[in-house]
Protein backbone atom coordinates (compact mmCIF):
# COMPACT_ATOMS: atom_id res chain seq x y z
CA UNK A 1 0.00 0.00 0.00
CA UNK A 2 1.72 3.42 -0.98
CA UNK A 3 1.38 5.81 1.31
CA UNK A 4 2.79 9.10 0.05
CA UNK A 5 2.88 11.12 -3.21
CA UNK A 6 6.33 12.60 -4.22
CA UNK A 7 7.75 14.16 -7.07
CA UNK A 8 11.77 14.48 -7.86
CA UNK A 9 12.91 18.23 -8.35
CA UNK A 10 15.95 19.03 -10.84
CA UNK A 11 17.02 21.56 -7.81
CA UNK A 12 19.19 21.83 -4.96
CA UNK A 13 18.13 20.92 -1.39
CA UNK A 14 17.38 24.61 -0.45
CA UNK A 15 15.81 25.60 -4.00
CA UNK A 16 13.16 22.47 -3.30
CA UNK A 17 12.20 23.41 0.38
CA UNK A 18 11.95 27.44 -1.38
CA UNK A 19 9.51 25.57 -4.13
CA UNK A 20 7.31 23.66 -1.42
CA UNK A 21 6.97 25.85 0.78
CA UNK A 22 6.19 28.69 -1.96
CA UNK A 23 3.20 25.91 -3.22
CA UNK A 24 1.70 25.51 0.22
CA UNK A 25 1.20 28.81 0.44
CA UNK A 26 -0.35 28.99 -2.67
CA UNK A 27 -3.05 26.13 -1.84
CA UNK A 28 -3.91 28.26 1.93
CA UNK A 29 -1.28 25.79 3.74
CA UNK A 30 1.13 27.27 6.50
CA UNK A 31 4.23 26.05 8.04
CA UNK A 32 3.82 24.77 11.39
CA UNK A 33 7.06 22.91 12.29
CA UNK A 34 10.21 22.30 10.40
CA UNK A 35 12.50 19.43 12.01
CA UNK A 36 16.21 18.94 10.25
CA UNK A 37 16.12 15.31 10.97
CA UNK A 38 19.89 15.35 9.15
CA UNK A 39 20.68 17.84 11.91
CA UNK A 40 18.91 15.79 14.99
CA UNK A 41 20.94 12.70 13.63
CA UNK A 42 24.05 14.32 13.81
CA UNK A 43 23.22 16.43 17.40
CA UNK A 44 21.65 13.12 19.03
CA UNK A 45 23.44 9.79 17.17
CA UNK A 46 26.74 11.50 16.07
CA UNK A 47 26.03 10.29 12.43
CA UNK A 48 26.06 11.75 9.48
CA UNK A 49 22.72 11.69 7.13
CA UNK A 50 21.65 13.66 3.72
CA UNK A 51 19.96 16.86 4.21
CA UNK A 52 16.44 15.46 5.27
CA UNK A 53 13.63 18.39 6.70
CA UNK A 54 10.27 17.26 7.42
CA UNK A 55 7.49 19.92 7.04
CA UNK A 56 4.07 20.03 9.07
CA UNK A 57 1.94 21.83 7.27
CA UNK A 58 -1.90 23.25 8.17
CA UNK A 59 -4.63 24.70 6.33
CA UNK A 60 -6.46 25.96 8.94
CA UNK A 61 -10.27 25.29 7.26
CA UNK A 62 -9.27 21.65 6.69
CA UNK A 63 -8.46 21.16 10.06
CA UNK A 64 -11.20 23.17 12.02
CA UNK A 65 -13.60 20.84 9.27
CA UNK A 66 -12.13 18.00 10.55
CA UNK A 67 -11.40 18.09 13.97
CA UNK A 68 -15.75 19.17 14.30
CA UNK A 69 -16.51 15.68 12.97
CA UNK A 70 -13.22 13.74 14.94
CA UNK A 71 -12.01 15.26 17.95
CA UNK A 72 -8.86 12.80 17.80
CA UNK A 73 -8.15 13.95 14.54
CA UNK A 74 -5.25 15.97 16.17
CA UNK A 75 -3.63 12.76 16.30
CA UNK A 76 -2.73 12.97 12.49
CA UNK A 77 -2.24 16.87 12.29
CA UNK A 78 -0.88 18.89 10.87
CA UNK A 79 -0.29 17.38 7.09
CA UNK A 80 3.39 15.77 7.03
CA UNK A 81 5.31 16.06 3.80
CA UNK A 82 9.18 15.85 3.34
CA UNK A 83 12.33 17.42 1.53
CA UNK A 84 15.48 14.39 0.72
CA UNK A 85 18.23 15.29 -0.69
CA UNK A 86 19.23 13.25 -3.38
CA UNK A 87 22.21 14.87 -5.46
CA UNK A 88 23.35 18.76 -5.88
CA UNK A 89 21.11 19.07 -8.49
CA UNK A 90 18.08 16.94 -7.63
CA UNK A 91 15.58 16.74 -4.12
CA UNK A 92 12.49 14.63 -4.31
CA UNK A 93 9.31 16.30 -2.23
CA UNK A 94 6.82 14.54 -0.62
CA UNK A 95 3.74 14.63 0.97
CA UNK A 96 1.63 11.95 2.88
CA UNK A 97 -1.38 10.35 0.94
CA UNK A 98 -4.17 11.48 2.99
CA UNK A 99 -6.84 8.41 1.78
CA UNK A 100 -3.78 6.27 3.31
CA UNK A 101 -3.66 8.46 6.65
CA UNK A 102 -7.40 9.15 6.90
CA UNK A 103 -7.75 5.34 6.06
CA UNK A 104 -6.88 4.31 9.87
CA UNK A 105 -10.17 6.57 10.74
CA UNK A 106 -13.33 4.81 10.72
CA UNK A 107 -15.42 7.87 10.53
CA UNK A 108 -17.52 8.92 6.47
CA UNK A 109 -17.90 12.33 7.67
CA UNK A 110 -14.18 13.04 7.26
CA UNK A 111 -14.65 11.92 3.84
CA UNK A 112 -15.34 15.69 2.33
CA UNK A 113 -12.83 16.82 4.35
CA UNK A 114 -10.05 13.83 3.43
CA UNK A 115 -10.64 14.21 -0.02
CA UNK A 116 -9.72 18.22 0.01
CA UNK A 117 -6.60 17.95 1.52
CA UNK A 118 -5.34 15.02 -0.99
CA UNK A 119 -6.55 17.22 -3.96
CA UNK A 120 -4.39 19.65 -2.23
CA UNK A 121 -1.57 17.88 -1.67
CA UNK A 122 -1.08 16.41 -5.42
CA UNK A 123 -1.76 20.16 -6.26
CA UNK A 124 0.98 21.16 -3.65
CA UNK A 125 3.57 18.07 -5.02
CA UNK A 126 2.63 19.07 -8.74
CA UNK A 127 3.35 22.69 -9.07
CA UNK A 128 6.26 22.74 -6.50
Amino acid sequence: MTYSISRVLNCDFDTAVERLNKSLANEGFGIMTEIELDQVFKIKLGIDFKRYKIIGACNPTFAYEGLKKEEDLGLILPCKLAVQYISETESKILAVDANALFGVIDNPALNCVRDDISSKMELVINFA
